[in-house]
């Protein structure tokens, strides 16, 4: 590159203007061309014609264009360029580093400070006033000094050249004031403060919206917080500047905290929906966010947003493969409604609603909509596995495989067939079974080798269950998991009459020890005591009390421990055995430990027994009692009546209450929300005036009634 002379480069650097204004911090090239046309009483136009300041490409923030007009003033560009909005390639526009889009940049109108504008006045006069770069950008809406919203102004503009942003505020300096009075002051916002402080420094604060563009943060930010305050269906266009300014804080407060805040925000708009009507689909799903993204879904500013965004829709709102969620198909399904996956196995909605219910699936309390119920896809694809298959109702089953419905409940319990609705542990519930599942059950079952006649030492099922003392479906486990060494099939019999089984292996192996400690009806052997004392004993678990499992019953029962019933009777004796002892009457014998001041250890009414301290009670000596202090009274009939209702008033818990004691889940475990409610068998008598206890209704004809427990 050729070298300048020093005298070419003083008739540059000379300015052929007589006298030209200082450029201002952040002032934009356009408010500087207007204050230079001003300061020489030219229109901007007429810069063109008479100086040669291409005033359309300074309009376009041209950098030639800025320098040219620079070096007619005799100073550098530098400043001028770098805070003048300038045109990119694409459309777009850039300022001072930051990607505009291309409707960041305010054109046709300007928007200012008055107060602002009334300290340029005050500080230089009619040519101070000046365009500051980020009044430029519609994103920022008050004044970061004074904290006012910004006033628009609409000046008159010729084609192809700059508004006079001069002129247009000096004609309006007389109102700066009345202006300054009357602008809002909405709270300070801190998605402007971040923009600001973006656009100004360069800095960025390490935020999720640091990896979108400058114009996509600005107005994606307005957007979610213009839907969080007014609603999905909300127009952001049609919110007058405060509330814009209100809705970009709320809108930053959700995007700040970047994948976790966006998701939950997104979900609480989802679950929304879930009781609307009309088609569920993204624009009924997250509304105007929908839209707006969708508009844009080309601008890779929005790319991170985008994507995120378009992924949250896809995992929380059931879609078909084939519907578009900003610009992208769904592809892999991945949630379901009630409706899909009813149709995709080939059931109906009310039975897929019980299978997924009872196999913890889904929340009974959960409103169920055949289309707005979303089902996690992972979670139920090896139930939509299963599924995929003829479903079987419990007569299906009994007329594909010939079996009694006792025999089918037994192979239940067994575990050969599996009820996909999980109807074993509700009461009054349907099985319902697939086809694969209970033909390769009846395989195993019937597979045996096959013979005539029935070998020494085995025998049926049934005379096997008798001989070993145990339960049918505990043979019929021991069949389906190959515990036996030989498994026959007795030809010429039916159904599961035609399995033979070594009677002595499925003896030994069912075959139980005897459960440790003493049941109620062993306390009641063990202590002489009737039944209701020793009902009370347990329940208020005067014994220490475990869970046992009955040998021949194999279910769970309480029983406590013979060392906790032998010290009870050491340390403790009942009225009759006491009377029996010193041989006298037991209504004598209370009287002579009421004389003795001696009362009993519990109380008579709520235990249905009288207990005294035995060594006390047995080393007393009645020779030593004042026969005019041991007084029988009879009771009247008005005292008889009232101790049998005390009597009546205490009754006794439930089993299943002391069932839970003995196991500490009362306090440990709570119970399961979808658990069918215990219940209280009550034996309803031969009286008929129960019917006045049940409204007159007509009582049951059985003789036994269950009624929930509350």
């Amino acid at each position: 590159m050729a070298r300048r002379s020093p005298a070419t480069r003083r008739a540059q650097s000379r300015s052929i203007f007589g006298v030209r204004p200082e450029p201002k911090p952040r002032e934009t090239a356009g408010s500087y061309l207007s204050r230079l046309a001003f300061l020489h009483g030219r229109l901007i136009p007429d810069m063109k014609t008479e100086t040669g300041i291409d005033v359309r490409q300074i309009d376009l923030g041209s950098e030639a264009a800025i320098r040219t007009m620079a070096g007619m003033c005799g100073m550098g560009h530098g400043s001028l360029a770098r805070w003048s909005p300038r045109r990119d390639h694409t459309g777009g526009w850039l300022l001072h580093g930051q990607e505009m889009g291309a409707g960041q940049i305010e054109r046709t109108f300007f928007r200012f400070c008055p107060a602002c504008i009334a300290a340029d006045i005050e500080a230089g006069g009619r040519t101070g006033p000046y365009m500051r770069a980020e009044w430029t950008v519609s994103a920022l809406r008050t004044c970061s000094e004074h904290g006012l919203v910004l006033t628009t102004a609409s000046p008159e503009r010729e084609f192809f050249a700059p508004y006079d942003f001069a002129r247009t505020v000096l004609a309006m300096v007389p109102e700066m004031g009345r202006l300054s009075a009357e602008a809002e002051r909405p709270r300070s916002s801190p998605l402007e403060a971040y923009l600001t402080d973006r656009l100004l420094s360069g800095t960025k604060k390490k935020s999720w919206l640091d990896d979108l563009s400058f114009h996509a943060a600005a107005d994606l930010s307005e957007v979610f917080g213009a839907v969080a305050l007014h609603g999905k269906k909300v127009r952001v266009t049609k919110l007058t500047p405060v509330q814009r300014v209100e809705a970009g804080a709320a809108g930053y407060a959700v995007l700040a905290e970047g994948h976790a805040g966006i998701r939950r925000f997104l979900i609480r708009l989802i679950r929304e929906t879930q009781n609307g009507k009309g088609v569920w689909g993204p624009q009924l799903a997250i509304g105007r966010i929908n839209d707006f993204l969708d508009a844009r879904k080309c601008d890779p500013g929005y790319a991170p947003a985008v994507e995120y965004i378009r992924g949250v829709v896809v995992d929380e709102v059931p879609l078909e493969p084939d519907v578009e969620v900003l610009g992208q198909p769904v592809g892999t399904r991945r949630v379901w409604n009630l409706r899909s996956l009813a149709r995709e196995v080939g059931t109906t909605v009310p039975l897929l609603k019980k299978i997924l219910v009872r196999n913890r699936y889904m929340s009974a309390k959960a409103d169920f909509r055949a289309s707005r119920s979303m089902v996690d896809t992972d979670k139920v694809r090896a139930l939509v596995a299963t599924l995929d298959d003829e479903i079987l109702t419990l007569p299906g089953v009994m007329e594909r495989t010939g079996l009694t419905r006792r025999h089918i409940e037994a192979i239940v319990q067994a575990g050969g067939f599996v009820s996909v609705t999980a109807a074993g542990k509700v009461y009054n519930a349907q099985h319902r079974f697939t086809a694969k599942n209970v033909d390769g059950t009846m395989e195993t079952l019937l597979g045996g080798e096959v013979v005539d006649k029935i070998p020494s030492g085995m025998s049926t099922l049934a005379d096997a269950r008798h001989a070993a003392i145990c339960t049918f479906s505990e043979v019929l486990k021991l069949v389906l998991e190959g515990g036996l060494s030989w498994i026959g099939y007795l030809q010429g019999a039916e159904g599961l009459d035609a399995i033979l089984v070594p009677t002595a292996e499925v003896t030994m192996l069912t075959t139980r020890e005897k459960a440790p400690g003493l049941t109620r009806i062993g306390v009641q052997r063990r202590t002489g005591l009737t039944q209701k004392p020793v009902q009370m004993l347990f329940e208020r678990q005067i014994f220490d009390l475990h869970v046992v499992r009955n040998p021949v019953k194999r279910s769970e029962e309480v029983a406590a421990s013979e060392e906790s019933v032998d010290r009870f009777m050491h340390e403790h004796i009942a009225l009759h055995a006491l009377a029996k002892h010193h041989g006298v009457h037991f209504r004598r014998m209370k009287a002579i430990m009421e004389a003795a001041g001696i009362p009993p250890v519990f109380d008579p009414v709520e235990f249905h027994a009288t207990f005294y301290p035995r060594q006390l009670a047995e080393g007393l000596d009645l020779n030593a009692i004042d026969p005019e202090d041991v007084v029988l009274t009879r009771r009247t009939r008005a005292e008889s009546l009232e101790h049998q209702s005390e009597i009546r008033n205490a009754k006794a818990r439930l089993a299943t209450e002391v069932l839970r004691d003995a196991k500490g889940q009362r306090s440990a475990v709570p119970a399961e929300p979808d658990e069918e409610p215990a219940r209280r068998w009550t034996r309803l008598g031969r009286s008929r005036r129960i019917k006045g206890e049940i409204s007159r209704r007509r009582v049951p004809s059985r003789r036994w009634t269950a009624e929930r427990v509350s």
